[in-house]
């Protein structure tokens, strides 16, 4: 990082110029994150699924589905390609009133439950989960980066039970001439 942050310094900017412009998914040359930019590449799928939703308000379409032809034309009994734009219009157009509910129930609880256990890991690791998915909803896939996310999660998990705990002390301290020292 740090190598980096100096050659950002040595090219004029040239780096962080490079990453605002991945940011904001533009070949211009510019120095600040353009909000519009960013959402404007996902704004046709965003009221896509709005429209998705307001058709079906109550129950949605299903998880991992599209009314699209592309989707129609693709999808077979073990894949089904359906691209979503942003996690709350997503859950909404897939699960519907009753299914964004529920979402935001097992979220309530799995958050509280983290915070109970002061499994701050695995709590960081599910609010990043759900904050890469505001761009590109993968939260509901079980392969590919949606299964990898909640592997990452639950690892996040595992780890956290560390986090409080102090290690047990070292049985014997190191000594030079071979013999065991006694315990500390």
């Amino acid at each position: 990082v740090a190598l980096l942050a100096f050659w950002n310094l040595a090219t004029q900017g040239t780096v962080s110029r490079a990453i605002v412009a991945f940011i904001n998914k533009t070949e211009e040359d510019t120095e600040t994150l353009d909000a519009g930019l960013i959402v404007g590449s996902r704004a046709g799928l965003i009221e896509q699924s709005w429209a998705n939703f307001r058709e079906n308000p109550l129950l949605g379409i299903g998880f991992q589905v599209a009314k699209t032809e592309a989707f129609a034309r693709s999808a077979t009994l073990f894949t089904a390609p359906a691209e979503k734009g942003f996690l709350p219009t997503a859950v909404l157009e897939e699960g519907g009133v009753v299914g964004a509910t529920a979402f935001l129930i097992f979220l309530i609880f799995f958050l509280r439950e983290l915070s109970r256990e002061r499994n701050v890991p695995g709590m960081a690791g599910l609010l990043t989960f759900l904050a890469t998915n505001m761009g590109e909803v993968s939260i509901f896939s079980p392969g590919g980066p949606g299964a990898f996310g909640w592997v990452m999660v639950g690892a996040a998990m595992i780890l956290g039970d560390y986090c409080w705990v102090r290690p047990p002390a070292a049985l014997y301290r190191f000594n030079p001439f071979g013999r065991p020292a006694q315990a500390a």
